[in-house]
């Protein structure tokens, strides 16, 4: 975290979800957190387009609570993650491993 680059997905003034994602310098790997404040109306969570990923790249997707899945940076970056956030102060880490 502290020689990657820092990308700030979601702010805390634009609604209920925060997210950042930090990329290692060398691309190799990613760690996204993202934290709800209040769920309104049971509204889900935003789905979080990716940034600084490799396009062409595979990476292997996982959620602390979940068994890892694989997808393309290009699918990261354009489609994005649905997190799932469930509740007040709900919180998840995600870490991306470049194949």
């Amino acid at each position: 975290m502290q020689g990657g680059d820092l990308h700030r997905l979601r702010s805390p003034r634009e609604g209920d979800v925060t997210a950042n994602q930090y990329v290692a310098a060398d691309g190799k790997q990613a760690v996204l957190f993202a934290f709800r404040h209040s769920q309104e109306y049971s509204l889900p969570a935003p789905t979080l387009a990716l940034q600084g990923l490799d396009a062409k790249a595979i990476y292997s997707v996982k959620p602390w609570n979940a068994a890892a899945q694989e997808w393309s940076g290009a699918y990261l970056m354009q489609r994005g993650l649905d997190l799932d956030l469930k509740g007040d102060f709900d919180s998840t880490v995600i870490v991306l491993q470049k194949q």
